[in-house]
């Protein structure tokens, strides 16, 4: 079993319970408002890199070749509206797209975000953040995006091109319906009860999905052709496993550890070792 390139680091992190993130000050000329969002009506706006957003606000204009954080949410919750915008970052990617740090209740969607170290960044008791419909990519020496607080949603994005797409740490994160293709290791499952369901992780370098969590539940997922493992939950206690589609894989389509729970309905075919499962009851594709 192996990691990506950032993937050992992000594992060892998780395994510990530490997330490791820099909050961002915000300061009077580079803030958005001056009451706490939360509730608040979006308004549009023109914004620009690295400011501090404490209003709901829906993008008016791109953002290009930021040299650190993109945006940083100040307040609890509001909403940050790409409105289909883009937030870009440099070539040799450093900050975050959006950083949101000890605000609760941040919703952040619709647009794209590409060139940074970190896609979305949600850390330090940001909790209840909702990240949905976003399109993120970069070069493999960064994440897609890093959930490492308590419930945060993340649905329906697209995530390409990273070291890790999806870092699904914290408590009860819920990922689900989001694409991760083409990154080094596709989904990093950590922290406690995370819920990873009905996602299609394709073409990774090395694992699609791979959990080192406590009580994770994998779900009708579909992780084919990846470079190692379709699933693997070797790392993980107490996972349970239910309705996923492994298949191509250059390895086994799941490889689960004696105290994986096996809910049935897992399916495997075409992967490189013969029996194709591990520890779990896969039945062929047709």
């Amino acid at each position: 079993m192996r990691y990506g390139t950032r993937a050992t680091l992000s594992a060892v992190a998780i395994a510990a319970g530490v997330a490791v993130a820099l909050a961002a000050t915000p300061s009077p000329s580079n803030s958005v408002g001056s009451v706490p969002g939360e509730g608040s009506e979006a308004r549009a706006r023109t914004v620009s890199c690295g400011q501090t957003l404490t209003e709901s606000t829906i993008l008016e204009n791109d953002l290009t070749n930021c040299p650190g954080d993109g945006l940083v949410a100040g307040a609890d919750g509001i909403t940050i509206d790409l409105d289909g915008h883009t937030i870009d970052g440099q070539t040799f990617p450093t900050g975050n797209g959006i950083e949101i740090s000890g605000f609760d209740q941040v919703v952040v969607k619709n647009g794209t975000i590409t060139g940074f170290d970190v896609g979305v960044s949600i850390v330090f008791g940001a909790d209840q953040t909702r990240v949905q419909d976003l399109r993120i990519s970069g070069t493999a020496i960064g994440n897609g995006i890093e959930a490492q607080a308590q419930r945060a949603a993340l649905t329906g994005n697209t995530v390409f091109g990273r070291a890790i797409g999806i870092v699904a740490g914290g408590t009860a994160t819920a990922a689900v319906g989001n694409t991760v293709k083409d990154n080094d290791t596709g989904i990093l499952v950590g922290g406690r009860r995370a819920a990873v369901s009905r996602h299609t992780v394709l073409s990774t370098a090395a694992i699609g999905i791979q959990a080192v969590a406590v009580a994770a539940a994998i779900s009708g997922n579909v992780a084919d052709a990846n470079g190692d493992d379709g699933i693997d939950v070797t790392g993980a206690t107490g996972a349970t496993l239910a309705g996923n589609s492994a298949s191509f894989n250059t390895l086994l389509g799941i490889d689960a550890d004696g105290d994986a729970i096996d809910q049935a309905g897992n399916t495997a075919t075409g992967n490189g070792s013969l029996h194709q499962c591990e520890n779990v009851r896969c039945v062929e594709q047709r």
